[in-house]
């Protein structure tokens, strides 16, 4: 498809607090609306077309919400997304250790629930995608996309926790990093076709199980500190809310609505 236009959302950056080089905190969401025929894009500004997005993030604690709807007579779609993640760097040590090879457990656990709704000839989905990266690089990689047709394509990870083992060398500082990228869809808005697809999620990111390579063999640390640039105890992680906006449940609901009211009437 041809992009012809963004419809802007207000960009919103989020952070913690006295940000330290080594750290940082952010959420953004955009709309995108687009066409496979440039002369509908004055029907597109013409007919019924929303969306919202909202990310809030801190180490350790990521929220997003999304909705996406439309109504036209042209064959367009529309995108909108939310983005958030963090980055903060860890540094680990014991008596005796230092210089020494250990690894953590990093967990992760993305829970939300979405919901869709289809006229035909539209159609709506929600793509939803984690990162994450330790000392090595990128090392966990999920993605997954549910359909209004009821398909699911990829492994649905929701409620699912994420286990990832990070090697690192005690005393010795090292980054991770976890970025959720959601995104909805409402497509194929032809011939007075209408779709709606709408989501919120939340994070928890958490460290545990730290040991020591001692001779070949695993040994539990028991007796070390950790300190994060941010601040942040990764030991102790606790939710946050969720971003604020519409409740989820009000999104269905308010889609058809919006539909209902802005859909221009059939020329005779």
């Amino acid at each position: 498809m041809k992009l012809l236009t963004i419809l802007p959302l207000v960009i919103v950056a989020f952070g913690v607090a006295n940000v330290r080089a080594a750290d940082s905190a952010y959420g953004n969401a955009y709309l995108v609306l687009t066409s496979s025929n440039e002369n509908e894009l004055a029907t597109a500004n013409a007919n019924s077309s929303a969306g919202y997005a909202d990310a809030k993030a801190q180490p350790g604690l990521l929220n997003n919400s999304i909705l996406t709807m439309g109504s036209t007579g042209g064959p367009l779609s529309l995108e909108d997304e939310s983005v958030s993640g963090f980055s903060d760097q860890l540094t680990i040590n014991s008596p005796g250790l230092t210089g020494s090879s250990g690894s953590l457990q990093f967990h992760f656990l993305v829970s939300g629930t979405e919901a869709f709704s289809a006229t035909a000839p539209g159609a709506s989905s929600i793509t939803a995608i984690a990162d994450f990266a330790g000392p090595s690089g990128l090392t966990d990689d999920l993605q997954f996309t549910k359909e209004s047709n009821g398909t699911t394509v990829g492994t649905d990870f929701l409620g699912v926790p994420e286990t990832v083992t990070v090697p690192f060398t005690f005393g010795d500082p090292f980054t991770i990093s976890l970025e959720i990228d959601i995104q909805a869809y409402a497509d194929d808005l032809s011939g007075g076709g209408a779709a709606s697809s709408s989501g919120t999620f939340s994070t928890t990111a958490s460290t545990s199980n730290v040991v020591a390579l001692v001779q070949g063999a695993e040994v539990p640390a028991t007796d070390y500190s950790s300190r994060s640039a941010s601040g942040a105890n990764y030991f102790t992680i606790l939710p946050i809310p969720e971003p604020a906006g519409l409740p989820l449940t009000a999104f269905p609901a308010l889609a058809l609505l919006a539909m209902w009211r802005r859909k221009p009437a059939r020329q005779p």
